[in-house]
C-alpha cells in the first residue's frame, strides 16, 4: 500500500508521540509507589512499543513509494 506524503507525515508524527509516551511513562514508573499504577504504566509502555513497531513497519514498507 502506497501512502501519500500527508499520511506518511502523520504516521511519523504519531511515532514521535508514542516515543515520547514511552520515555515519559518509563521515567515516571520509577517514581510511582503504588504497585497497581506501576503495573498499569508498565503495560502501557509495552503496548506503546508494540504500536511504535507497527508504525515503523508501515513507514518502512512505504519508503520510496509515496504518492503525491
Amino acid at each position: 500500500m502506497k501512502l501519500g506524503q500527508h499520511e506518511a507525515s502523520e504516521l511519523h508524527e504519531l511515532g514521535m508521540f508514542k516515543t515520547n509516551c514511552i520515555a515519559k511513562s518509563s521515567m515516571m514508573q520509577a517514581l510511582v509507589n503504588d504497585s497497581q499504577l506501576s503495573q498499569l504504566m508498565q503495560s502501557e509502555v509495552k503496548t506503546a512499543r508494540r504500536h511504535l513497531q507497527e508504525i515503523q513497519g508501515f513507514l518502512t514498507q512505504n519508503q520510496g513509494g509515496m504518492t503525491q
